[in-house]
């Protein structure tokens, strides 16, 4: 039985699927090391892999960025875990990090497997990144194989050489049969869940994630100011940073129907997405946008800026959804103008999400684990 050692900054859901999905084909025993030494996080709602899960010490630097802040990892015994575990293969999940790096060389001098498992794309462009840019090509040069999120993630990869020979096709996944099950289970409850969460009972936009810069919520706000006379409401749960900034916009814009709704954990997700009829993500920059996986998985149609990773892989144009750039607040008013001259077009989109995100499951996430785990150790 081969190890195969995970390194990530945080424990993240598709963690709990994958590394159970690994064990279970019995060739390989997965571990992971969590870099940011954090062991608490709304991420994870099943928690079934803990024994296997290790929290270095971590140093911790915030460096801001253009949309974000970065923050830099730093675990002085990193070299230490990776000796007294001895992987056969090592993943690691980029290239911006200290311990990444000190994995990719180690793995290089001690004739260790590595792959890398990325979700970058051109839309990340920043000065960082272009300072960096001759070694992540020659890491990607010396790297086994890749395991790239999605379309976008791919054609960046080629954009640095000719590696397509070393990607596989590894999309981000969610747990699609948890959020289908209780999406059907909440079906007939929209009515209440509104009530609960003080939503009023009209079509209702939504959006989850962090309320920070990248996320694109001002150009989002701009979007629906020019609703003023549309009877639908916007859902923004979640929490961050310009929360308070995006209140102040929009009573200052004297910005109608907006509601807030404080960060859930997964497993109380499904009554968020269910209380509405259309998802919507307006990010700046998105590697990919897990989201949208769970938007879909619960019937939604999708609304995905051009800017997120998974826009060109689980959007189908006025199929489930539409691709918009939020830079351009003309296009996402058609697009909500759209659905509201529609509303019988939101169940139609919404069922065929569900069809589209059914085919990007944990079952060929590990399929495609294992062919580059045995690609790697054929050489």
């Amino acid at each position: 039985m081969k190890k195969v050692l995970f390194l990530n900054n945080v424990v993240y859901p598709i963690y709990d699927l994958l590394l159970p999905q690994l064990q279970k084909n019995r060739q390989y025993e997965p571990s992971l090391l969590i870099l940011s030494g954090e062991q608490k996080g709304a991420w994870n709602y099943r928690q079934q892999f803990k024994s296997q899960i290790e929290y270095p010490f971590s140093l911790k630097l915030t460096i801001p960025l253009a949309y974000d802040k970065f923050t830099l990892y730093i675990n002085p015994t990193i070299l230490m875990s990776l000796v007294r575990i001895d992987p056969d293969i090592i993943v690691i999940a980029g290239w911006d990090q200290p311990s990444y790096i000190v994995a990719f060389f180690y793995g290089k001098l001690f004739g260790k497997k590595v792959i890398l498992w990325t979700g970058s794309t051109a839309g990340e462009e920043s000065f960082m990144r272009t300072v960096t840019r001759p070694f992540v090509k020659f890491m990607l040069r010396h790297i086994d194989y890749i395991v790239a999120y999605g379309a976008k993630s791919r054609d960046y990869l080629l954009s640095l050489g000719n590696f397509r020979e070393k990607i596989f096709s590894g999309y981000y996944i969610c747990d699609n049969n948890f959020f289908s099950k209780k999406s059907r289970e909440l079906f007939t409850k929209k009515r209440l869940l509104r009530k609960k969460f003080g939503i009023p009972n009209k079509l209702t936009f939504l959006y989850i994630g962090q309320i920070i810069k990248r996320k694109g919520l001002d150009l989002l706000l701009e979007a629906f100011y020019y609703l003023k006379k549309a009877e639908v409401s916007l859902v923004i749960c979640g929490e961050g940073e310009e929360k308070e900034k995006l209140k102040k916009l929009i009573s200052r814009r004297k910005i109608r129907n907006v509601y807030f709704i404080n960060s859930k954990r997964s497993k109380q997700l499904p009554e968020i997405y269910n209380l509405a009829d259309v998802f919507i993500l307006p990010s700046l920059v998105e590697v990919w946008g897990l989201v949208v996986n769970e938007a879909m998985a619960s019937g939604l149609p999708v609304v995905v800026s051009k800017y997120a990773g998974s826009a060109a892989d689980l959007v189908k144009k006025g199929e489930n959804g539409f691709v918009f750039d939020p830079k351009n607040p003309d296009e996402l008013v058609k697009i909500i103008n759209y659905f509201i001259n529609n509303p019988h077009k939101i169940k139609i989109m919404g069922r065929k999400s569900r069809k589209i995100i059914r085919s990007y499951d944990i079952n060929r996430l590990t399929h495609n684990f294992c062919l580059a785990f045995q690609h790697a150790l054929s050489v």
